[in-house]
C-alpha cells in the first residue's frame, strides 16, 4: 500500500502496438504493483492476456474517435486537438478511475498503446487529481514491429512505420521533469531478473524476488519473442534516427535526449503530409470496401 501521506502514484507503461507492452506490463506485478481485476479478455494475437484496464482502454477509444482517427492511423495528433475531445464528463470518468483503482490496489499500473497517442489527457487528469504518474517505455525495434503488424493486420511495412512514429513523437516531451525509465523487450528476454531489477530501482519500486521465478518460467517464454531483427535492419531514414535516439537511452533520459527529440520532432514535422495523406488512403480503401460490399450483398430490387 502507499503511504498516506504521499500523493498515490500509478505506473503507466508507454509503448507502440505489438511492442512487447504486454509481456511488459505483467512483469511490473512482481514490483506489487497492481493491473487490477477489470482487464480485457485474451486474443488470437495475445493469448497469454494483454493485461488492459477496460476503462482506460475505452476512454482512450472514445478520445481517438473524437480525433477522428483509428488506431492504425499515421497522423500526427497536437495536445490541443487532444485536450480538445475532453468533456467534463471524460475528464471526471478518468478521475474516478484514478481514485478507485489506488483505492482498491495502492499500488495499480496500466497499459493501453492508444495511451501515447492520448497521452495529454491523462497527465493533465492525473496532476489536477493529485496523483503521481510514473512511466515505463517499451521499446522494441521498429522493423520487429512492422514485421510484427505485417503478420497480425497484413499493414504496409511504410504506413507501420509512420504510425509507429506518430505514437513516440508529439508528446514524449512531456513527461520530461517525471519519473521515466526505458526497457527495450530485447533485455526482457536476455536477463528479466536484472532488467526488472534495474527499471524498479530507477522508477522507485521494490522488486518481489519470490514473484520472478514464476514470471520468468511460466509466463515470459521465448515464443512471445517473434520476429527478431537486428539493429542494423533498415529503416526510412526518418525513422531511423528516431529509434536511434530512443534506442540511446540508459535507463532514463538524459538532459541530451529532450534537447534532442524536440530537434527531431521539428525535423519530423515536415513529415506530417505524408502521414496525413496515408490516413487519406486507408479511409478510401475503407470507403471503397464499404461500396463493394453493397454491391455484392445488398438487396437485389
Amino acid at each position: 500500500m502507499q503511504p498516506m501521506n504521499e500523493n498515490p502514484t500509478v505506473l503507466c507503461v508507454l509503448g507502440m502496438h505489438r511492442s512487447g507492452t504486454s509481456a511488459i506490463a505483467k512483469g511490473i506485478e512482481s514490483w506489487s504493483v497492481s493491473l487490477g481485476d477489470q482487464l480485457i479478455g485474451a486474443g488470437p494475437d495475445n493469448p497469454r492476456g494483454y493485461w488492459e484496464d477496460h476503462e482506460v482502454v475505452a476512454i482512450n477509444q472514445i478520445l481517438l474517435e473524437r480525433c477522428n482517427l483509428r488506431w492504425n492511423e499515421a497522423r500526427l495528433l497536437s495536445r490541443e486537438e487532444v485536450l480538445a475531445a475532453a468533456d467534463a464528463g471524460l475528464v471526471q470518468r478518468a478521475t474516478t478511475l484514478f481514485q478507485d483503482r489506488c483505492e482498491s490496489w495502492g499500488l495499480w499500473g496500466f497499459k493501453d498503446p492508444r495511451t501515447l497517442r492520448t497521452l495529454p489527457f491523462w497527465l493533465e487528469v492525473a496532476d489536477t487529481a493529485g496523483i503521481e504518474l510514473r512511466f515505463l517505455w517499451a521499446l522494441r525495434h521498429p522493423a520487429e514491429v512492422v514485421a510484427s503488424l505485417a503478420a497480425r493486420n497484413a499493414m504496409d511495412p511504410i504506413r507501420s512505420q509512420f504510425m509507429w512514429a506518430a505514437h513516440w513523437l508529439p508528446f514524449l516531451s512531456l513527461l520530461q521533469g517525471r519519473k521515466n525509465a526505458v526497457l527495450r523487450f530485447s533485455e526482457l528476454f536476455q536477463d528479466p531478473a536484472t532488467a526488472l531489477h534495474s527499471i524498479a530501482l530507477c522508477l522507485g519500486y521494490e522488486i518481489r524476488e519470490e514473484l520472478l521465478p514464476s514470471y520468468q518460467k511460466e509466463f515470459l517464454q521465448a515464443s512471445l519473442h517473434h520476429h527478431h531483427c537486428p539493429d542494423d535492419t533498415d529503416l526510412l531514414a526518418p525513422i531511423a534516427r528516431l529509434y536511434q535516439a530512443l534506442n540511446a537511452i540508459h535507463l532514463t533520459p538524459s538532459a541530451a535526449f529532450w534537447e534532442q527529440w524536440q530537434s527531431l520532432y521539428s525535423d519530423f514535422s515536415v513529415w506530417g503530409p505524408v502521414c496525413a495523406l496515408l490516413d487519406q488512403e486507408t479511409d478510401w480503401r475503407r470507403r471503397r470496401r464499404g461500396r463493394l460490399w453493397k454491391l455484392t450483398h445488398g438487396k437485389i430490387h
